[in-house]
């Protein structure tokens, strides 16, 4: 079975019904970076988002699925993560 791919999907508004664009900060990035050496497997996933602090929102264990809020930058709200 082949690995998954890793979707990032974000999602974060400015409060006047628009979207406002944030890159991910390096903290981020470096988590994003360890969940594609590990293979993108659940386990090791799950313990990186855990350990950066990124709030559980969805969790399919049956499925190898997890998703958390995180924070994209010092100064957003947070968006959604698919991990």
């Amino acid at each position: 079975m082949p690995a998954p791919a890793l979707r990032l999907e974000t999602h974060v508004f400015d409060g006047g019904g628009g979207v406002e664009v944030v890159a991910p900060s390096e903290p981020a990035v470096a988590v994003l970076r360890a969940i594609s050496r590990a293979g993108f497997a659940y386990t090791p996933a799950k313990a990186l988002c855990e350990t950066a602090g990124w709030r559980l929102v969805d969790d399919e264990p049956d499925l190898g699925y997890s998703r958390y809020a995180m924070r994209l930058a010092a100064n957003s709200s947070g968006g959604h993560s698919r991990c």
